[in-house]
């Protein structure tokens, strides 16, 4: 993910209640698996395990 996209979120986690920083958290993890795939789609192993890694980290 972008720092632009990261900081979206954060601006929203920071803002959320507590069933809204929920639904940010897996939106948030569901965008990294997004770019995840993307990145293992162009070839790029490294890049696809980082943003796998983060999203397992968002959802533990």
């Amino acid at each position: 993910m972008n720092k632009e996209t990261l900081q979206a979120f954060a601006t929203r986690v920071t803002q959320a209640n507590r069933s809204e920083l929920v639904v940010v958290i897996y939106e948030a993890a569901l965008a990294s698996i997004a770019e995840g795939k993307s990145a293992l789609e162009a070839g790029d192993v490294t890049g696809a395990r980082h943003e796998i890694d983060r999203a397992k980290s968002m959802i533990q």
